[in-house]
């Protein structure tokens, strides 16, 4: 039975970075794959080693061959012609990730990816409910335009409070 073609599979994305982490199984040769220095963080990175035509996974100081059959990835490789086709993000206070599939319907995500909080009354301390689940980086502008800075406590990964000299309204930008 001949070698079936092999294919670049997708994996490990990352909603919260806004991107596709370790997007691809690179193909070395058994030399080339062997040269690579990779240490215990290393863990899970994958190679398709061209010589021997069989996947690698690095596992704490070595490589472990993952056992396929033939069979195993020609049923990959149809599942992957037959599954995602493209993908989209589209970006904003809310931002949606779609996954469009060739022979079923498009998988889509959405999460809040910024928060804008809206201080009407003047405060010189403002408590901000975000919900990002995240500790998210934070620009303040008084209700003028001007950027302000001020001292800000993260009280857990949804909630924060901004300490201020003086009270002023504005807003709070928040990714």
């Amino acid at each position: 039975m001949p070698a079936p073609t092999k294919k670049i599979f997708y994996s490990d994305i990352s909603f919260a970075g806004n991107s596709i982490l370790d997007a691809r199984i690179d193909s070395k040769s058994t030399a080339e794959r062997e040269l690579i220095a990779l240490g215990a963080y290393d863990n899970g990175r994958a190679v398709w080693d061209t010589d021997l035509e069989g996947l690698y996974i690095w596992q704490t100081d070595k490589w472990i061959r993952v056992g396929a059959t033939i069979t195993q990835i020609e049923n990959w490789n149809a599942a992957y012609d037959d599954s995602v086709v493209g993908f989209t993000i589209d970006q904003g206070e809310t931002t949606t990730f779609t996954l469009e599939r060739r022979n079923a319907q498009n998988l889509t995500a959405t999460y809040n990816s910024s928060y804008t909080h809206i201080q009407g009354t003047p405060e010189a301390l403002w408590n901000i409910l975000h919900n990002l689940n995240k500790r998210p980086s934070v620009s303040v502008v008084t209700s003028f335009g001007a950027a302000v800075v001020g001292e800000i406590n993260y009280i857990d990964n949804n909630t924060l409070t901004i300490t201020f000299a003086d009270p002023f309204s504005g807003k709070a930008y928040l990714n």
